[in-house]
């Protein structure tokens, strides 16, 4: 068989069972996906029900605190017959005076105003016996008979007067005596200039509200008590008669809409704040999603059969269909699509081959193809490509490393030939150093001024000289580490010994009874360096702070002085051999610093404004020899 066939047999195989298998995936994630994706879109719906549910119980709270801050509430109670006590005639009615009655249609005029804004069944004002002072019924302002003296029976009455100034007491839902209807009761106590309590201010909005807030034709949505029964369901399972005065009795139970609801979905309800799952009834399965609400434990559910699901707006079967057919299509496509690169195989081949053997072996280049299969054969060419020139890359780096070494060589020679220099220089220096000191004590009194001013500038001459000598030892000298575990206080105060300190700059070193370990003698320079900087820095004047601080790996060490910074220009140089702003200086003070500091395994780094010398030592120096 030719390759051609083989490969039209071979790969139109490949291609049919490819699709085949994604349609068959596509197929049976299908059902699932749209599982998911209506079930975030219940989610959303949910938390938006449940929104407008706590939004309505916060803006009734809101308001009904609002409401109070009428001042007339306060100076109805504040009267000294409302203070005296209540009085009533012979039929037991109350009696107000004429400030009281004049106050009372003020508050009831409010009241009326304040009812007609939500879906208020009723409104009253309660003192501390129980007596109303005024009430309003469906908008109804009722007469003095009417106001009942025994309303320290409510079930919201003690709740609320245990409320605080400007806060609601929400009362569980029960039957309002005035409307025979079941309401969800708001009271907020009345507080007086001395912080008494004179009365409560309460409203009953009716529990049919909530049903309102479900209605949807997107599934089903419910709100059950912890009791286990169905406070307001969009599906009608509640009345909107009352028929008992007792929740068990007027509310459905849970089983009793759900005949075949799983036991255990409740307690999954009631155990979790939020969540989703699935039950069945009457053989269907429905899935729902819940959330509790902020009041009274109650879980807001929304739910949906299987079948509203994968119908909804769309026809799974069809989008079924649509995957078979589209799969069909793509299939004879990808015949067709074979038979045409199968005959375009060799000619690819033959181009790659004339490729290779032109290639120039001094400058490889790689090779392209926009054929997949030919690609791969140019890919590993290639690859082979790549290695030659890493192979000559390599050659390179060798040869450039050799330079270097070479270099490093010749850097070491010229650091002992100095090493060896200074040694020779140091002795005859000394002793013109000497011999100048000794011509200046002796000619104190016989030299004239132009003279010793010479002489003083030949000792400060050889001073400087002696001290970019020291500067060149002591950086070219590369002793291991000689590790001890020291105080850093005695180390910061060995340094400062060492250091002549002028009189105007102040040094603050914060005392710590921290230990660290190091090169005593190599880290002391290394302190005395940076001090003496800061103190050249400083211009005579100005303050240098030490600080120090402790990290699990790592010991901190801080130089800050207030001196007029560094130029940023020279930032990315102070730490460079031979650099230095200073006339008089070799450049290699900081260099040694950081050298040290490397050495322990540590970092040297500096910040500006102000100018600070952070030094990070490990606690635990790993090598002497790093």
């Amino acid at each position: 068989m030719k390759i051609r066939t083989q490969l039209i047999v071979f790969f139109s195989i490949i291609i049919i069972s490819s699709i085949g298998v994604t349609a068959f995936f596509a197929i049976s994630y299908t059902e699932s996906g749209v599982i998911e994706s209506t079930l975030s879109d219940m989610r959303t719906h949910n938390a938006r029900v449940m929104h407008d549910l706590d939004t309505l119980h916060a803006r009734a709270s809101e308001d009904l605190v609002f409401a109070l801050k009428n001042p007339k509430f306060v100076e109805y109670f504040e009267l000294p017959e409302t203070k005296a006590g209540n009085v009533y005639d012979e039929n037991n009615v109350l009696q107000f005076t004429e400030n009281q009655r004049k106050l009372q249609q003020d508050l009831e005029h409010w009241i009326y105003n304040f009812q007609n804004k939500f879906s208020v069944d009723e409104t009253c004002l309660i003192d501390t016996s129980g007596q109303e002072h005024a009430r309003l019924v469906l908008t109804k302002i009722e007469s003095d008979e009417n106001l009942s003296p025994s309303e320290s029976s409510a079930p919201f009455f003690e709740s609320s007067f245990i409320k605080k100034h400007d806060e609601v007491h929400v009362q569980y839902p029960y039957v309002s005596p005035d409307t025979n209807r079941w309401v969800i009761a708001y009271a907020s106590p009345i507080e007086l200039g001395n912080g008494q309590k004179a009365a409560i201010f309460h409203f009953e909005m009716p529990l049919s509200v909530f049903q309102k807030f479900l209605e949807t034709d997107d599934g089903r949505f419910y709100v059950v008590d912890p009791a286990e029964y169905i406070i307001a369901d969009s599906g009608g399972s509640v009345s909107g008669d009352t028929i008992s005065f007792i929740p068990e009795k007027q509310f459905p139970q849970f089983q009793s809409v759900f005949a075949s609801s799983d036991s255990n979905m409740l307690g999954e309800m009631f155990s979790h704040d939020s969540g989703d799952g699935s039950y069945f009834v009457n053989g269907e399965k429905h899935y729902y999603v819940y959330e509790k609400l902020s009041t009274f434990g109650w879980v807001l559910v929304h739910e949906k059969p299987i079948s509203m699901i994968l119908v909804g707006n769309g026809n799974v079967a069809n989008l079924v269909n649509t995957i078979i057919i589209v799969a069909s299509i793509i299939s004879i496509i990808g015949f067709f699509g074979v038979i045409l690169i199968s005959s375009r195989i060799s000619k690819p081949i033959t181009l790659l081959a004339t490729k290779i053997l032109t290639e120039n072996p001094e400058r490889l280049e790689e090779l392209t193809s926009s054929n997949h299969e030919i690609g791969q054969i140019a890919h590993s060419v290639n690859d082979m490509i790549k290695k030659i020139n890493k192979y000559q890359e390599i050659n390179l780096q060798n040869q450039e490393l050799i330079i270097q070494k070479q270099q490093l060589e010749r850097l070491a020679t010229i650091g002992e030939n100095a090493s060896k220099l200074t040694h020779n220089i140091r002795n005859p220096l000394a002793v013109i150093k000497t011999t100048t000191e000794l011509l200046k004590l002796s000619g104190k009194e016989s030299f004239d001024e132009p003279t010793m001013r010479r002489i003083n500038r030949i000792i400060s001459a050889t001073e400087n000289l002696e001290k970019q000598i020291q500067d060149v030892l002591t950086y070219v000298r590369n002793k291991p580490l000689d590790l001890q575990n020291v105080s850093l206080d005695k180390l910061l105060a060995m340094a400062l010994e060492n250091i002549d300190v002028p009189e105007n700059i102040k040094i603050i070193s914060l005392s710590t009874n921290h230990t660290i370990q190091c090169d005593f003698d190599k880290l002391q320079i290394v302190l005395m360096n940076l001090i003496t900087n800061s103190i050249e820095a400083l211009s005579g004047k100005g303050t240098i702070t030490i600080n120090s601080d402790l990290t699990t790996n790592t010991n901190i060490i801080e130089i800050i002085d207030d001196g007029p910074g560094i130029a940023p220009d020279n930032l990315t140089k102070v730490f460079d051999s031979l650099f230095t702003t200073k006339s008089s200086g070799t450049g290699l003070g900081l260099s040694y610093c950081k050298s040290i500091v490397e050495q322990h395994g540590g970092s040297i780094t500096i910040a500006t404004n102000p100018t600070k010398f952070i030094i990070s030592l490990p606690r635990q120096v790993i090598s002497k020899n790093i």
